[in-house]
């Protein structure tokens, strides 16, 4: 007998049936068996971000954002407006053609949750205190204006703009386009890409502070 793995154990064995169920249909490209499984699964097990990337998956190939959309805003109060949750529907409103609320849905996070902006504070504070230049970025796709809710500008800070960075071919650099440019699943080219980029921005700097060659 199969056992779970060690990342579901915790969860009801109908749930790890479901979604395995709702795997099947999804390669099957049986959509409807698949969103129904799938929704059952994450009924279950709400907390499980897998299964909602797969439950996500199910519905962008029916044409569903709006039931996605109801999902994700359910999981905002059901897990106490962690920033994850934020980034996830501020990816969905984007792919919805609706990405004049992602500054508002920022917006909300910085209030709903204090510690976002209060532990970067706390950064900018250390850094300046041992005398060093802090370098902060956000996820591809999201822009600086967002960053700069929680993040903002100040001396001896410098920041990374990596909203267009893969923007020349996202097919090549998201592992998996549909999904709403997850920002942990980058392909290997992506991954380069993406460290050329921060690594550009780090020999700016090395450049502007040392006379070094």
């Amino acid at each position: 007998q199969d056992l779970p793995s060690s990342r579901d154990w915790w969860y009801p064995l109908d749930a790890r049936t479901d979604v395995r169920r709702g795997s099947v249909c999804l390669l099957q490209d049986d959509i409807p068996c698949a969103i129904s499984a799938l929704e059952q699964a994450v009924s279950f097990a709400p907390g499980n971000h897998a299964y909602m990337y797969l439950l996500s998956k199910a519905y962008r190939r029916a044409g569903r954002l709006d039931d996605e959309a109801e999902q994700r805003l359910a999981r905002l109060e059901l897990h106490n407006r962690r920033v994850a949750e934020y980034m996830e529907m501020a990816k969905l409103l984007r792919q919805m053609g609706h990405a004049d609320e992602v500054d508002s849905l920022f917006d909300d996070a910085v209030a709903a949750i204090p510690s976002l902006r209060e532990s970067h504070a706390r950064l900018y504070a250390l850094a300046r205190k041992q005398g060093v230049h802090l370098v902060v970025m956000q996820y591809p796709t999201f822009s600086l204006e967002v960053l700069h809710k929680y993040a903002p500008p100040a001396p001896g800070v410098s920041f990374i703009d990596n909203e267009s960075v893969f923007a020349t071919d996202p097919d090549a650099y998201f592992h998996e386009p549909g999904f709403p440019h997850s920002f942990s699943h980058y392909t290997e080219e992506g991954a380069k890409r993406l460290a050329e980029h921060v690594a550009e921005h780090i020999l700016s700097l090395r450049a502007e502070h040392t006379s070094d060659p």
